[in-house]
């Protein structure tokens, strides 16, 4: 964690950064090494967050309630085409709207290779991408990115290209524990306002290839659509003999600290 992060209410941002001094809630959870301020093109571009301590932006009960009396009538949109995303967010009780991003992921992941960023931060960068990709086009709305990335072993891994693709980090996780990434980044009126990621510890027990091939045909096309070629709230948890971590997370979404942001950004009232 950044020093900066914690535990200073008060705490300003070294003089002559140039910084946007909007608090970012939760942003330290990130663990993201700080990029240059004021620059969209940058990630995970942290810097703006310095005068916000860890528990985020901490309302009145009575500001709380004027925020989301004013803001009542606000969208809230999320930058995915993820139909279990919008699922959750629903369940939850938010009335949300999806947006597809215009973000090219792999060509993003590509792009951030170099500067060898730890599989949590891609993820979060991803997430800040995907809305900020959408943001201009619903003035007004509170945008919601998320992101999931499988991370074996230091490797980061995205959804497989193909039933073959599948079929090969199916039989490399077997037998073998791998970290699910799950990150969301929050906008309103074109600042990023909080952003978060949470992690699962996930063992698929060991698997021979006659089982693998079993698991596919039962599956279906649906291997191609997610990272580890499985769906844990499907036939995917066949796979498994351990998980260690938030349900919510391992469906690509941590639920709870984004509705905690939700709420001390005063868009949903309790």
């Amino acid at each position: 964690m950044h020093a900066c992060f914690r535990n200073r209410r008060a705490q300003r941002c070294p003089a002559g950064k140039g910084v946007d001094r909007k608090p970012v809630i939760g942003d330290e959870e990130a663990g993201l090494t700080l990029g240059r301020a004021g620059s969209p093109g940058e990630y995970p571009g942290a810097e703006e967050s310095c005068a916000h301590n860890e528990r985020g932006l901490a309302l009145p009960d009575t500001s709380r309630r004027e925020l989301a009396d004013s803001r009542s009538s606000r969208r809230i949109v999320l930058a995915s085409a993820s139909a279990v995303r919008r699922k959750l967010l629903v369940d939850a009780g938010l009335d949300v709207e999806l947006r597809q991003h215009a973000v090219d992921e792999r060509a993003l992941e590509a792009s951030l290779a170099p500067r060898q960023l730890m599989p949590r931060a891609t993820a979060s960068a991803l997430a800040e991408a995907k809305a900020r990709s959408i943001g201009p086009d619903v003035p007004g709305a509170i945008v919601i990115g998320a992101d999931q990335v499988l991370d074996f072993e230091g490797e980061v891994w995205s959804k497989p290209e193909s039933v073959a693709v599948a079929r090969d980090q199916l039989a490399r996780l077997a037998g073998r524990s791998h970290r699910l990434h799950s990150a969301f980044a929050v906008f309103a009126d074109g600042v990023l306002r909080a952003r978060a990621v949470r992690s699962a510890r996930l063992a698929v027990r060991p698997l021979t290839a006659i089982e693998i091939d079993l698991y596919l045909d039962a599956a279906g096309a649906a291997v191609t659509t997610t990272v580890g070629a499985y769906q844990l709230e499907s036939v995917g948890v066949r796979l498994f003999e351990r998980i260690e971590g938030d349900y919510f997370t391992i469906l690509g979404l941590p639920l709870l600290p984004l509705l905690a942001a939700l709420r001390r950004l005063g868009a949903i009232p309790w």
